[in-house]
């Protein structure tokens, strides 16, 4: 899956012809923009399963993502996030309010998601649907040529089921599921591209990335997070 996220990398660059601003070129660091205007991300996500839930030849879940910022006046934006590797699919929109102090930057927001899974496993099909909230808090430093982002987030659980054809075989509602710290660096690539390079680490008791393993195990586990793509 490493080789298959180089090689979007790699596509997505040669696609890519724009010319770029160094200084407005972001997505994730949290920093006020130019009202009416579009930045995104396209590229892909790796999590690992904890071993108590998956086994080891299992535990890489990829997801090919992209994520948009549509910046507002008032230091506002909306953001919007789809991801899928067919068996589970994921959307997200929310806003956020943004402030800058020199290179410093600040960010409070909030974000909703619903995700569906499906698969057909030894003759019998299986289903799953979530909805999660999650308010976040980023800080973020600027440098010549790269951005640097530290945000953490809460997940709540607003409601999850999991069915074996017409049975619900687990289900969960109004939860706080955990809550995570990500770090985020943007920064000229190749040329006139610019890459998102980002590390998450979850620390969570009801992850959507592992709803096919039907686990029962309710404590708190690290479910860390690999992301790269390309900024547009």
């Amino acid at each position: 899956m490493i080789k298959f996220s180089l090689l979007l990398l790699f596509v997505a660059t040669a696609l890519s012809a724009q010319e770029y601003d160094s200084a407005s070129v972001y997505v994730m660091f949290p920093r006020n923009a130019e009202p009416y205007h579009f930045t995104g991300v396209i590229g892909s996500t790796i999590t690992f399963v904890p071993r108590p839930i998956a086994e080891e030849e299992i535990r890489q879940v990829p997801i090919i993502d992209a994520t948009i910022r549509y910046n507002l006046p008032y230091n506002f934006a909306l953001t919007a996030h789809l991801g899928t590797n067919y068996i589970t699919n994921l959307a997200s929109l929310g806003a956020q309010w943004n402030a800058n102090y020199g290179r410093l930057a600040v960010a409070v927001g909030d974000y909703s998601s619903v995700w569906y899974g499906f698969a057909s496993m030894d003759g019998f099909n299986v289903d799953a649907i979530g909805w999660l909230n999650t308010p976040h808090l980023s800080f973020g430093i600027a440098f010549d040529e790269m951005l640097i982002t530290l945000r953490g987030e809460l997940l709540f659980v607003t409601s999850r089921s999991t069915r074996a054809g017409d049975i619900e075989v687990a289900s969960d509602r109004n939860i706080r599921a955990g809550g995570s710290l990500a770090l985020y660096v943007e920064q000229p690539f190749f040329r006139n591209t610019h890459v998102l390079l980002g590390l998450k680490l979850n620390n969570l008791s009801n992850a959507y990335q592992s709803w096919l393993a039907f686990s029962t195990f309710n404590d708190p586990l690290l479910y860390p997070e690999f992301s790269i793509g390309i900024l547009l």
